[in-house]
């Protein structure tokens, strides 16, 4: 880290092999909030501008570097004019107009503008932590030699902190930004949803729980934060790891506020979502007695589904898989299959490996090698070591299969998405994917219909599980509403969509209750019905005041009246639907229902709370793949709560573009690296 000359923290020799600290690492202390730092010095700073000479008989010359003027520099008289000195040395840079950096500066997405510049070094010490964390740059960047001599060419004057500053830094920013999340968090009104995943981290061989809140501002802008990133002992049952998201929401005083929590497919964590509900309910803070709290990861779901028809097509993928591995074997193969792909007319053209348990990454795996499937053939005429070629029908039954696999791309690419709400996408994107493989079943292609078939029998366990949390989250789709719901359960159950679209129907008008009741008193209280006492003053004696039987009338027929209005919910399924558009994600639902949120204040709290959910678990997962740069082999001795501060802090600073975190652009998800 970078400081100014006047700081006596680590001194530095240009164009030497050594360097000598003189900085004590328990003296150092970041107050990140003001962006001061408190420091205990052996002696003034002023003396790093004057140069002090003894005369003799305890007289002490003291003259400015600047201006070369000279001073009384003796201990009796202190420093205080020495101050004021350079305050307006005209031949200080500091104070010289001509040597201020004129700078442009932004701020808070507004337009840039124009001002002068003055080193704090606070806050480039500030930075500096926030820049090692965010690009996972080594504690000991500032003591690289090099890094030195090129910072100095900017400013000489600049010298620089240990590692161990650096990483107490990183630790003190994340405290700091801490403390603002949470009080966000408290502040906000909706409720919040979890995605959580677990993690083994190569180089320490720990494993690790990170935890991802996910909200929308009363601003209705969806945030997604890690909250937690623990290390978990061994084994990692679900006990163990309800136990860590209690303690997690606990420590950040949101399990009054919990709606739902979004995970893998796992027995230990439908342990983990048992234990947590039962300790919700207990709290009373569950809706619709915890039906919505269990969120199936949506990606692992297709994952399955796709895994197993995938098994039918088993042959062609294991020859591709060899092929790239015989292609990514040695120097010497690669450049024959380059040699093909230049003859072939390819140039450019690459294929990919996968990872056989992500079938995405197998998808583009089969994509890629179908595009240049002739450079395979020109690769056996070029090698004769070559045996794994797929045959001409293998070829063409992989192309029908990638075109099937195309759909839960798509799909699977609309669930990820982490900038907008995807609670409301669900439940047509699953249905897309059940009509497809209904028209799969019918193929002419017997490997599509067995396909196919597989893919029904895991489709159908699953849909009962999560259909509720995906219907609800359509009907708040003013695209869709419940109009939508009913029309695919009559395609989906027949003669019985009217007993399964009444279950919905129930459970939302529940869960509207349930936020109508926090929203206010109930508006039929029997409180109404109190009458007006009369006194005993005679028959006559209350005239021109309500008798006791016109109050009760009164409060009846206004009661009677308010009974025939219609709800926030009615009047909303009642409106017609918004128009579509041909791409999901071009209709800002988000802006949609803050715009009614006047209208609809009841059912706009609600709408705040279902759409924050989501709906796969990538945020967590990618969250591993930036601790993976952050867990180097040259970091596996960091202890887990650096671990989680780097993690944490990289995942709250603001992000340098708006690149959506998707299976396709993220191959730490994806795990499909290039051969060519």
């Amino acid at each position: 880290m970078m400081s100014q000359s006047p700081t006596p923290s680590v001194e530095v020799e240009v164009g030497s092999n050594t360097e000598r600290e003189t900085e004590i690492e328990s003296e150092n202390e970041v107050e990140v909030d003001d962006g001061l730092i408190k420091r205990r010095k052996t002696r003034s700073e002023v003396w790093d501008e004057f140069e002090k000479k003894h005369l003799g008989a305890g007289k002490i010359r003291a003259t400015c570097h600047h201006c070369k003027k000279f001073f009384d520099g003796s201990s009796k008289n202190g420093t205080t004019h020495l101050r004021n000195h350079l305050k307006t040395c005209s031949r200080r840079p500091q104070n010289r107009l001509s040597q201020r950096l004129i700078t442009s500066v932004t701020s808070g997405g507004k337009p840039p503008r124009m001002g002068t510049w003055k080193f704090d070094a606070a806050k480039s010490r500030i930075a500096f932590a926030k820049m090692v964390a965010f690009h996972d740059y080594p504690f000991n960047m500032a003591e690289h030699r090099y890094f030195q001599e090129y910072v100095k060419t900017i400013d000489p004057r600049i010298k620089f902190y240990s590692r161990n500053t650096i990483r107490a830094d990183v630790k003190k920013v994340y405290d700091a930004m801490r403390v603002q999340l949470q009080a966000t968090l408290e502040r906000n009104t909706s409720r919040v949803s979890l995605t959580t995943d677990l993690w083994t981290a190569e180089h320490q061989n720990l494993g690790y729980c990170c935890v991802t809140c996910h909200f929308l501002d009363d601003d209705w802008v969806l945030h997604k934060k890690i909250i937690a990133f623990g290390m978990i002992p061994s084994p990692h049952t679900g006990i163990i790891l309800s136990e860590f998201i209690k303690s997690t929401t606990l420590a950040w005083n949101i399990d009054s506020k919990l709606f739902a929590v979004a995970v893998d497919n796992a027995s230990s964590n439908d342990v983990m979502i048992r234990n947590l509900k039962e300790w919700m309910n207990d709290k009373g803070v569950l809706l619709l007695n915890g039906d919505m709290f269990h969120m199936r990861c949506s990606a692992h779901v297709l994952n399955l589904i796709v895994q197993d028809g995938l098994k039918v097509v088993g042959s062609l993928v294991g020859k591709i898989r060899e092929s790239v591995t015989f292609i990514k074997s040695s120097q010497g193969r690669k450049q024959k299959f380059e040699s093909a792909l230049v003859q072939t007319k390819l140039t450019g053209k690459g294929v990919s490996s996968d990872v056989p348990t992500r079938w995405n990454s197998t998808f583009h795996m089969l994509e890629s090698a179908i595009e240049v499937k002739s450079a395979f053939f020109r690769l056996a005429e070029l090698h004769s070591e070559y045996k794994t070629l797929p045959s001409k029908e293998e070829w063409e039954r992989g192309a029908v299969i990638c075109e099937c696999l195309r759909v839960f791309n798509n799909i699977t690419l609309l669930f990820s998405g982490v900038k907008y709400p995807t609670a409301n996408l669900y439940f047509k994107g699953v249905l897309d994917v059940n009509v497809c493989i209904l028209d799969w079943l019918n193929s002419p292609h017997d490997y599509v219909r067995s396909m196919a078939q597989n893919m029904k029998e895991k489709f159908d366990k699953y849909w009962k599980s999560c259909s509720l949390m995906m219907t609800i989250g359509t009907i708040i789709d003013p695209r869709y509403k419940f109009k939508f719901v009913q029309f695919a359960f009559s395609k989906i159950y027949g003669n019985d969509s009217t007993t399964y679209s009444n279950q919905v129907l129930s459970s939302l008008r529940e869960l509207y209750s349930s936020y109508a009741m926090q929203a206010g008193p109930d508006i039929f209280s029997q409180d109404s019905f109190v009458g007006t006492s009369t006194s005993s003053s005679g028959i006559f004696g209350n005239i021109g005041l309500k008798s006791k039987l016109e109050s009760e009338f009164d409060n009846l027929h206004k009661n009677m009246s308010q009974s025939n209005e219609k709800s926030e919910l009615e009047k909303y399924l009642d409106e017609p639907l918004f128009p579509k558009g041909d791409d999901p994600r071009s209709f800002d639902i988000l802006a949609w229902w803050k715009l009614k949120a006047p209208s609809y204040p009841i059912l706009a709290t609600m709408a705040r709370d279902l759409l924050a959910v989501p709906v796969s678990t990538v945020a967590s997962e990618s969250a591993f793949s930036c601790s993976g740069r952050v867990v180097t082999p040259h970091r596996s001795s960091l202890a887990p709560d650096i671990v989680e501060s780097l993690s944490c802090v990289k995942n709250w600073l603001p992000p340098l573009s708006d690149d959506v975190i998707s299976l396709e652009e993220g191959s730490e998800i994806c795990d499909a690296t290039s051969v060519i």
